[in-house]
């Protein structure tokens, strides 16, 4: 059986994410994101791009800013968002005794923190 939206709405807000519908059209991509991996990698990791500032060592006390940072900078570099800010982001919905994956296309939006 497959999970609800609701259910889906619930994990997505614990990562700061604002459900706001499953897609159910054809789905067309952004820019092509680059295939080294996220910004906050160094060289050795395959990034050649990444800004002196993002790169972050497992142990850096500021490895969540920096991460972020960089993912931010990816994100708006990449048009990730569209002109309402929103993404889209692909979810599992099998249940998790399932033996198979039902990957959706879903809506979201960052959650502002207050």
């Amino acid at each position: 059986m497959s999970q609800t939206d609701a259910a889906i709405a619930t994990d997505l807000a614990l990562a700061g994410l604002e459900f706001i519908e499953r897609i159910t059209t054809e789905v067309h991509f952004p820019l092509p994101a680059p295939d080294q991996g996220p910004a906050s990698c160094r060289v050795e990791h395959g990034r050649f791009d990444s800004a002196p500032d993002e790169i972050v060592d497992v142990n850096d006390p500021d490895m969540p800013a920096k991460v972020n940072a960089g993912w931010w900078r990816m994100a708006n570099e990449f048009e990730l968002f569209d002109e309402r800010r929103e993404f889209l982001l692909g979810v599992n919905y099998s249940d998790p005794d399932a033996v198979g994956d039902e990957y959706r296309w879903v809506r979201v939006r960052l959650r502002r923190v207050s």
